[in-house]
């Protein structure tokens, strides 16, 4: 009975037909991969394959683009951690991440932790610009670092704190004197607690390509009723010629799901505008050696954060 379900919905895959496959439809597709790896039945991989490319094709719309958008398509070699050694470190890529490239660095967001500020000065020897207006003073001091008490908003006046200082992206480089460096020579970590959507998703392609890399925090993956917003910022993104190079999910947040597909709530991405194409985008999230556990300890009971398992096409 299972069998000529499947191949039902197979064939109308097949001739363009909609069928009525619900994410459950997903799941179960998914489990009876291995049944009929098992069996044999009707050339065994090659329907195996079949049900996994027909599960990835369910739910389109925009949180299926939103997911895809975080595939991983950007081609690094060389990898290097700056800041804390669990929450509030973040691994760059450094292929054409030379002196000369970066002029100088911004820390969107520093709260009570910014060590990324001192080694990304301590290893570029560029000025760092922190911004935060939910404290009075940074968290880190260093040679050639401002502090500015504001956080970011939107073009559009979204984002920031009710009472506090708040300035666009393009302001925010001006206030630091750096407008007038040539394109793709900054670098951004950004960790604002949901304000970057509204921040990156308005910012002009004009400013978005002073940046050459962008070390980013998103939250609030789970909230299906802003996925449309969500999917507007990445494709902005996308526009300004960022490509995803790296996920790490945060392990303080839960993993969010949708029929086949999964994502961490909160996820840490690194998004380079001079790497690589890959031939083909990576649909699975790539741990690497210099990934840490944000949490220090998982409570008694939890797992692991899982991998984020993204659309193939």
């Amino acid at each position: 009975m299972v069998r000529a379900w499947l191949l039902m919905l197979l064939a109308q895959r097949s001739v363009g037909l909609e069928s009525n496959a619900s994410d459950a439809d997903a799941e179960c597709l998914l489990q009876s991969r291995a049944i009929f790896e098992e069996d044999g039945g009707l050339s065994g991989l090659a329907l195996s394959n079949s049900i996994m490319d027909l599960a990835e094709s369910l739910q389109p719309g925009a949180t299926q683009d939103l997911l895809r958008s975080f595939r991983i398509c950007g081609r690094c070699k060389r990898w290097q951690r700056f800041g804390e050694k669990r929450d509030g470190g973040y691994v760059s890529c450094m292929d054409h991440m030379a002196h000369p490239d970066i002029r100088a660095a911004y820390s969107m967001g520093i709260e009570k932790h910014d060590l990324w500020s001192v080694h990304v000065h301590e290893n570029f020897q560029v000025p760092i610009y922190q911004y935060d207006c939910t404290v009075s003073k940074p968290a880190a001091v260093c040679d050639h670092c401002k502090f500015f008490q504001a956080c970011l908003k939107g073009e559009d006046g979204r984002g920031g704190f009710r009472g506090k200082t708040a300035w666009t992206l393009k302001q925010a480089i001006r206030k630091s004197g750096k407008e007038h460096l040539p394109d793709r020579s900054l670098l951004m970590k950004i960790d604002i607690e949901g304000a970057e959507w509204p921040t990156l998703g308005t910012a002009s392609t004009a400013t978005l390509r002073k940046f050459r890399q962008l070390l980013i925090e998103f939250h609030d993956l789970g909230d299906e009723g802003r996925h449309s917003e969500f999917l507007s910022t990445m494709q902005n993104l996308q526009k300004a010629g960022f490509k995803v190079v790296h996920l790490h999910g945060n392990d303080f947040s839960r993993n969010y799901k949708k029929g086949p597909y999964s994502i961490p709530s909160v996820i840490e991405v690194s998004m380079d505008s001079t790497a690589e194409d890959m031939s083909t985008c990576l649909a699975q999230e790539q741990r690497l050696p210099l990934d840490a556990k944000n949490r220090k300890n998982i409570p008694h009971g939890k797992k692991d954060l899982p991998k984020a398992h993204l659309p193939k096409l």
